[in-house]
């Protein structure tokens, strides 16, 4: 088996020269000699022992994404996915994704096993977990020393966020600039009515309501969160046929637009020429995003993965210390058409 001394000797480099550039440092070199160590590499049939090396450095220069089951409200969403990616290509890391059951992570095999072989470098959560039981986690991951960073979660310590407030405030004055002042709320279709479910649910709610009050709107019809097709069907369904002065309709996600759009239609009652319309989280991508271009405020999911990569990496580097969170600017998309007052 071919050694690093073999590569040395057939490249004419120093021995210390082709560790560097054979272990990713090789930015420190100069092209053609990097390009001289890797032909030498080919040539004597050197293959690096990666688990080898790992274990000297106690290092495996992999990151574990954490994702749930996916409900069917739920956008897709491949720019987190694609943007963490790159981000761990960039930094030389590998990308594992790892999907858990989110009603009790801790007792999933997949997660038991991460756990148990402490695979990977650290983990990067892109799932919703009770407070509690996000608690009962971390105290896991502390426990062996592994390192974490939680995407969507506004907790202070150790996670990356969107500026909720600030687009709450964007679509109140959406509606407002067209002439609405009373409007629907659609909140959260949940399987728990947790009041911390998701610190979205109440912050996107809280700062739509309380800027268009704040600025001229005169109501904020509130359909918060539902639990079951039922419940939804009645309470929304009981709303279209009766809309009162209602001019517009926000959504939580934009992804319950065309679901509303077809309850309303197996009602008879119009929709599209009835209301106007906005929302959060209309990804591009998704199913509302493409056939409906809604007015809305999106989370910046290359900016935040980009960050949890970041703030992983040097918690890692730090062994395991706290990292402050970090709330990242959310992007916003208008459209008159669908904001017309009706």
């Amino acid at each position: 088996m071919a050694t690093l001394k073999d590569v040395a000797r057939e490249s004419q480099m120093s021995l210390p020269t082709v560790a560097q550039i054979i272990n990713g440092h090789a930015t420190n070199y100069s092209q053609a000699t990097r390009e001289k160590v890797l032909a030498a590499m080919r040539e004597v049939g050197y293959r690096r022992n990666t688990q080898a090396r790992n274990l000297v450095i106690g290092r495996t220069n992999i990151i574990c994404l954490i994702i749930g089951c996916f409900h069917r409200f739920a956008a897709p969403r491949p720019e987190a996915l694609i943007s963490l990616s790159d981000m761990a290509h960039e930094r030389q890391q590998q990308l594992h994704v790892i999907r858990v059951k989110a009603d009790n992570i801790l007792e999933d095999p997949c997660f038991q096993l991460i756990l148990k072989e402490r695979s990977c470098d650290g983990l990067v959560f892109d799932i919703t977990l009770e407070r509690e039981e996000r608690a009962l986690v971390e105290s896991e991951l502390a426990r062996i020393a592994l390192p974490a960073v939680w995407l969507n979660d506004d907790a202070p310590f150790n996670s990356v966020y969107p500026d909720e407030t600030a687009a709450g405030k964007f679509l109140a004055g959406e509606l407002l600039r067209h002439g609405h002042r009373h409007v629907f709320y659609l909140g959260l279709h949940v399987a728990s009515k947790s009041l911390d479910f998701h610190f979205s649910r109440n912050k996107r709610l809280e700062a739509l309501e309380g800027s268009f009050l704040a600025n001229g709107g005169l109501s904020v019809v509130k359909f918060p969160c539902w639990e079951n097709k039922e419940e939804f069907r009645g309470g929304v369904g009981d709303f279209l046929k009766n809309p009162g002065v209602v001019t517009a309709m926000v959504f939580y996600s934009a992804a319950y637009a065309l679901t509303v759009a077809e309850l309303a239609e197996s009602l008879g009652v119009p929709f599209f020429r009835r209301f106007g319309l906005a929302a959060f989280d209309a990804y591009q991508g998704g199913v509302a995003s493409t056939q409906l271009k809604i007015p809305s405020s999106v989370p910046d999911l290359p900016a935040m993965c980009a960050k949890a990569v970041e703030m992983l990496l040097w918690r890692v580097q730090n062994k395991g210390e706290r990292a402050p969170s970090c709330q990242i600017p959310t992007l916003t998309q208008s459209n008159d058409h669908l904001m017309e007052r009706h």
